[in-house]
């Protein structure tokens, strides 16, 4: 998850997964979007940077 350009297009490229698809599962697990599971993520990530 690195770069300012991660988000939900390179996530489904890396775990080889189609965007619809990734969309209907996350969606289906965790009744939140890819873009609010990717966030938190990325917000961890920074706070360990600093």
């Amino acid at each position: 998850m690195s770069g300012p350009a991660f988000g939900a297009g390179m996530f489904c490229h890396k775990i080889v997964m189609g965007k619809s698809v990734l969309y209907k599962k996350s969606k289906a697990v965790s009744d939140l979007l890819v873009q609010e599971l990717v966030r938190p993520v990325r917000m961890k990530k920074v706070t360990e940077l600093f």
